[in-house]
């Protein structure tokens, strides 16, 4: 094996190596990207104000959509707005009692 081979295959080796490492960055990237917004994240996106400055806009109590639980009628106003809230990672429904709620998205949430 001549010497001339042998760098070309440690230049090759290194040029794999990188090429793994980016890979491995690119995807990292890519989960960052797709991971689960909250309602305030989605409403952030969508209007640009804070979620206590939407509340106070749509006439909501800050309270109500600061744990995560959706109302029907704050369901109305959110739909009305053009915005996903069942996306949600942290959104919540009641389940028809009166101290039962659902996590739509717990199993999705990462």
């Amino acid at each position: 094996m001549s010497y001339n081979s042998l760098i070309n295959k440690t230049i090759i080796a290194k040029r794999v190596k990188n090429d793994e490492k980016q890979d491995a960055k690119q995807t990292k990237r890519q989960n960052k990207r797709f991971k689960m917004k909250t309602l305030a994240q989605l409403i952030y996106d969508k209007t640009r104000w804070t979620l206590k400055a939407y509340c106070e806009m749509r006439g909501i109590a800050y309270y109500a959509l600061s744990g995560g639980y959706v109302s029907k009628a704050n369901a109305k106003i959110l739909e009305s707005d053009g915005i996903d809230w069942r996306s949600a990672s942290n959104a919540k429904v009641g389940d028809g009692t009166c101290a039962g709620t659902i996590y739509l998205n717990k199993n999705k949430a990462s």
